[in-house]
């Protein structure tokens, strides 16, 4: 694993405005998408963002190349794999703090539900457990993530 390139990405993501962070966006290839001036929506892209591959092909097989994670990881990373099947967990999770979220939608979309500067924070401790532990805990980052921030604001 490159610790390096993920710290590169974990300061780049600090330095974005919160209202940036989306994941749906990313997936299903709507807008703020954009590895060459630094509006990716999703950790995807700003792990490109903050580490430009020599040769582009996706963000999956460029966070593989510059972050030096297996597949599975990478694609939790972008896809939120994790949580997919503990998406009635996750869903009770974000109904904390947005208590009539669309639970049809897809994990991304309700993720992108979340409050702006919680979907940041959520990012942030995301890539922080990775270097810590190898592996991606996208519920307990969520979980963490809404803490912090009502903490914060209380």
């Amino acid at each position: 694993m490159n610790i390096e390139a993920i710290t590169k990405t974990i300061k780049l993501i600090e330095r974005m405005p919160a209202e940036r962070m989306y994941m749906r966006d990313f997936a299903t290839g709507d807008t703020h998408v954009s590895a060459t001036c630094e509006t990716a929506a999703c950790v995807g892209g700003w792990a490109v963002a903050a580490n430009p591959p020599i040769h582009f092909y996706s963000y999956q097989q460029a966070m593989l190349e510059s972050f030096q994670v297996t597949g599975h990881i990478a694609g939790s990373i972008i896809y939120m794999f994790d949580v997919s099947g503990n998406k009635k967990t996750f869903e009770n999770l974000v109904r904390t703090v947005v208590p009539n979220v669309n639970t049809n939608n897809s994990i991304l979309s309700i993720f992108d539900e979340l409050p702006a500067e919680m979907r940041k924070r959520a990012m942030i401790i995301m890539l922080q457990e990775l270097v810590v532990t190898g592996e991606v805990d996208w519920l307990g980052a969520v979980a963490n993530a809404i803490s912090e921030v009502r903490q914060a604001t209380e």
